[in-house]
Parts: C-alpha cells; sequence; structure tokens
C-alpha cells in the first residue's frame, strides 16, 4: 500500500505552527510503510514516533519522513524546538533538513536520506529473552584494523598493510572529523544536540567493499536546545538523556550549580569515539567481580549511591576518576595506603591507555603514531572535571586531525612510551615472578605450584607471596583494584605467568535454535584463550549456518 501526501487531498495535511518555516505546499510524498521495505535498510521507532523511507513526488528523490509524536495534552513544543533547531543549520557534516508539517496529530519532518544510523553499520542486533543485544560485527572488526593499519594473516598473525599506514586511519578520522565539525558548527550557533551517539549519526554505508567512501553526517536534534554564550542550565531542565552517553555531572549531579551543555557534547563525543575503538555500546560497565564487592561492602546503603559508585568505579577503571578529591562519596573503603589505594592519584595518558588495552577484544593494541593521537583527544574529551574538559571548538584543531607540531608530537611520544606495552600475540612470557614465599614460615620457592603445594599441606596460608626483583607487586588496572577489600588488595594474583588476571573472552554462537556458549579464561597464561578465540571466530567463516552474536 502506498499513501500520497500533497494538496490535492480533500483536507490538506499541513497545519503550521509559526515560527516554524513554511512547507513547500507543492512537495508531495508517497511513502511505503516499513513491512514493504525489506530492500532497504532497516527503519527506527520508538517513544518519539517512527522514521520512513519516502520518496519525494516532487524533488524525484528519496527521503526520509519522520513522525514525532507529541507530549501530555497534544503539547508540540518539543517538536517545534527540533523543528526550529534543525531547520538552521546547513552544514556538510549534518542531516539536511528539507520541510516541515503537521497531520493527524503528529508532527512529520522531512529530511535528505542520509543512509543508515551508525550504529546499524558496526553492530549486530540480536534479539535476546527480554531484550535486545548489541554486538560488534565484521565490519568493526575491518574498521580496527584499518585504523591500526595491519590485517589479519593465517593463524591469527596481525601484519602490517602493504603502504597503509599512513592512509590506514582515512576511514574512523573521516567519520570523526565530520562528527567533531558538525557539533563545532552547531555550537557556533548557539546550539546543542545533547545526544550524540552512533544511532544519530547517519552513513552512506551499503557494503564492508564501500567502507572506504562513507560519508557519515550528524542528525536527530530532537534532544537539542538553543543557548545563551555562558549560560550555565540545571540539570532538572534536561529530558529524556541516554545515560550510557551523559556526562558525569547530569547523571550524578553535585547540585552546585548548573552544567555547561557544550561540555555536555564533549563527552558524549568522547564516548562516542571510544566506543568506536572497543566495539561496545558499555564501555564504562564494572566487571562481576566488582559489582559483587561493591553491593556487599555498600550493604545497607540507598540503591542511588550504590549505582552512583557502580558508575564511579567503571570511570575510575580507566584512570578518568579520582575518589580521593570527591567528597561526597562514600567509598566501600574508610582507608587507603599506598599499596592499595582506590585509584592512582596521579592518573595519566599511558594509565588510560593501558585500561584500553585490558578491554581491547581483538588484542591488536593502540600502537599506531595516528592511535595515540587519537587516545590523546578522547583523554581529553572525557575528562571528569568539565572545566579541565576539551570542547569541540579545540577538538576540532585538535592534531589528530593534522600534523603534530613537532613539540607536540615529542611531548605525546613520551607520555605514551612509559610503561608502554605492545598487547599483541606472542610467544614471549610476560613478567616473572622472582621467588615465591611461604607466609608462615618464610620458605621461599621458585615456582608457584611447589610453594602452593607447601602452604595448603602445613596449613600456612592461602597464598602465597611473591617477589618482584624488590619492586612489590604489579598493579593491576581493572575496576575492582580500586576497592580494597583485604591488605593484598591492588596487586594481582599472577602467578608468575601474566601481569593482570581478566576473563575477557565470552563467545555465543547460534545454530539451529541451539545456543552454545564458550568462556576462555587465561588464568594461567593468556595465549589458550586467545588462540581459541579466534579459531572459533573464524570456525563462524567456515561454517555458513553458524552465526556468532557476541565476541567480546
Amino acid at each position: 500500500m502506498v499513501g500520497t501526501y500533497g494538496t490535492n487531498l480533500p483536507n490538506p495535511p499541513y497545519v503550521l505552527l509559526p515560527p516554524l518555516p513554511p512547507p513547500l505546499h507543492l512537495l508531495d510524498y508517497a511513502y511505503t510503510p516499513p513491512t514493504y521495505s525489506y530492500t532497504s535498510p532497516p527503519f527506527s521507532s520508538g517513544s518519539f514516533g517512527t522514521i520512513y523511507r519516502a520518496f519525494s513526488l516532487k524533488l524525484n528523490r528519496t527521503v526520509i519522513l519522520k513522525s514525532v509524536t507529541f507530549g501530555e495534552n497534544n503539547d508540540t513544543r518539543s517538536y517545534s524546538n527540533e523543528v526550529r533547531i534543525h531547520s538552521e543549520l546547513n552544514h556538510p557534516s549534518i542531516v539536511t533538513y528539507i520541510d516541515s508539517f503537521i497531520k493527524d496529530s503528529l508532527g512529520w519532518i522531512v529530511l535528505s536520506d542520509s543512509g543508515i544510523d551508525l550504529r546499524q553499520i558496526i553492530y549486530e542486533k540480536v534479539e535476546l529473552d527480554g531484550g535486545v543485544m548489541w554486538c560488534a560485527n565484521g565490519v568493526w572488526r575491518m574498521l580496527r584494523f584499518e585504523a591500526e593499519g595491519i590485517y589479519e594473516g593465517e593463524r591469527g598473525k596481525f601484519l602490517p598493510r602493504p603502504g597503509s599506514r599512513n592512509r590506514a586511519s582515512n576511514v574512523l578520522k573521516k567519520l570523526l572529523k565530520n562528527l567533531t565539525t558538525a557539533t563545532s558548527y552547531l555550537h557556533t550557533l548557539s546550539s546543542v544536540h545533547l545526544d550524540i551517539k552512533p544511532s544519530n549519526i547517519f552513513c552512506n554505508y551499503t557494503s564492508p567493499s564501500t567502507i572506504e567512501t562513507v560519508t557519515c553526517l550528524l542528525g536527530d536534534f530532537g534532544s537539542g536546545m538553543k543557548m545563551i554564550e555562558g549560560e550555565m542550565i540545571d540539570v532538572e531542565e534536561l529530558k529524556d538523556i541516554t545515560r550510557e552517553y551523559a556526562p558525569p555531572e547530569v547523571v550524578y549531579p553535585s547540585g552546585r550549580g548548573g552544567v555547561d551543555l557544550r561540555k555536555y557534547d564533549s563527552w558524549s563525543l568522547g564516548v562516542t569515539i571510544l566506543e568506536l575503538l572497543l566495539g561496545t555500546p558499555n564501555v564504562f560497565s564494572i566487571d562481576s567481580r566488582t559489582e559483587a564487592v561493591i553491593e556487599l561492602k555498600m550493604r545497607g546503603e540507598k540503591n542511588s549511591e550504590i549505582e552512583r559508585v557502580k558508575y564511579l568505579a567503571g570511570l575510575a577503571d580507566y584512570c578518568l576518576y579520582d575518589p580521593s578529591v570527591d567528597e561526597n562519596l562514600f567509598w566501600p573503603s574508610t582507608t587507603s595506603t599506598s599499596s592499595s589505594s582506590m585509584v592512582s592519584k596521579s592518573c595519566t595518558l599511558i594509565d588510560f591507555k593501558n585500561a584500553l588495552h585490558q578491554r581491547d577484544s581483538l588484542q591488536i593494541g593502540f600502537n599506531s603514531l595516528t592511535s595515540e593521537k587519537l587516545l590523546n583527544l578522547i583523554w581529553r574529551l572525557l575528562q571528569y572535571d568539565p572545566g579541565k574538559r576539551m570542547s569541540v571548538g579545540e577538538a576540532v584543531n585538535h592534531p589528530y586531525f593534522g600534523e603534530f607540531r613537532e613539540e607536540e608530537k615529542e611531548a605525546i611520544s613520551k607520555a605514551l612510551e612509559v610503561r608502554s606495552k605492545k598487547h599483541t600475540i606472542t610467544e614471549e612470557k610476560g613478567p616473572q615472578v622472582k621467588r615465591f614465599k611461604c607466609p608462615g614460615c618464610d620458605k621461599s620457592f621458585g615456582d608457584w605450584n611447589s610453594c602452593h603445594v607447601h602452604v595448603n599441606s602445613r596449613k600456612h596460608g592461602s597464598r602465597c607471596i611473591y617477589e618482584y626483583d624488590g619492586r612489590g607487586g604489579v598493579k593491576c588496572l581493572s575496576a575492582h583494584v580500586f576497592l580494597p577489600v583485604e591488605s593484598e588488595s591492588g596487586f594481582c594474583d599472577i602467578q608468575g605467568r601474566r601481569n593482570v588476571i581478566e576473563d575477557f573472552h565470552s563467545t555465543q554462537f547460534h545454530v539451529s535454535g541451539v545456543k552454545y556458549y564458550g568462556l576462555f579464561d587465561g588464568h594461567n597464561g593468556n595465549l589458550a584463550s586467545k588462540f581459541s578465540a579466534r579459531n572459533l571466530y573464524e570456525v563462524r567463516d567456515i561454517r555458513s549456518e553458524a552465526r556468532m552474536f557476541r565476541f567480546v
């Protein structure tokens, strides 16, 4: 069925609401409901309304029709605000506004057809019992490999892509450049977006083979606001925020003064870039052990305060948050020592980089010079203190989008080379423990197994004490080290094999209605788990009937 809207209908569909721009009265729209558009990219719907791909009879090209549901008592202010903001924008990196009208108690906005949203490109949508899971797909893998200038060779080996080191990241850089310049342009017009995320970025993507020519535009200004220069907004005025992309001062406001909404967009931009690198929409999630410790130590506290601590622990995992400077925070520990502090008092760019390495599901690292520039950009966009957070206008001129001046290049290289390790597949063992010592009798052993047997048989304790060439234990970067439970907190039980223990793979298959789950624990070294996970991914490609729907 095809419906045609235009001035030739018995009842004109246009109801003009000043100060909306006048509609194009000669513009007719023929559109097909989503159920009949199986050859086109999927449409989306939600509490805001529905989006259709339509054909403009007047313009003789496809357009997007977005219906907007009015609020209580037929309140049209939200719709009028979106039209007001979007209609004044004219930028090559922003979805083009064409027209707007009201019909059947719905507000309609006509936009240029800019493709599908970025979330649909890099994720696979999987329907689960009681919800939906978005899982990184092969396009995201290709984007990450391109950004590092490598490709995956035989037996899972990562090899340099010939002649691509200088151009490999062009796809990602172009995408981020468009997003950053579009947001900066918006700010120059005293407007803010307040909902920057992959699902509001639209790309003319058709297939993996065309990824290098993809152009992405910023769209959906339904959450946008007009600003007065220097104005600070009360958090209570913000409605329907997307919590995962909102800054800390909005998610958990301090109650002191308003917030700078331009810095809101800066944070959202940083989270979006971080998501593109990690391939997960839950970049600040915490592991189950940290969650369990928090709930145990904060038993009896308000649920809202427990959730706040969990949120801040996720930020602390990246060394983006220092609880020692938050006087309003009830942390699960009242004491802190140099060996078991909740977080380092001097978080640096290298701490941030190492934290990313721990969450890098592909284990290819962020070691190219281009990646180092990008990490610097993200680090500055995600500063916890909004006063120290980079503005989007400053981000446009960041060296990542151009060339470093020599002094900038040298400074960032030095910041990243300290304690920096390449987290790639290698046959070499990680840092080795010098000796293992019994905590009961101080007897020393050269390997962990011997010490472990001795301690258990003599009942001298629960674990051996490690010696690291007189330097003490190796610090973990995982969030649980920020929650001291006992005197050994802050150090990993590495057993002489690996400097950090993490369960970092969760691989699931779905074949003919049967679910298979693979969990790989790198407890005694990570080579086996990496090899298994990578080969399972290859099995997915070989067995056409198998479809991997989670790879983290």
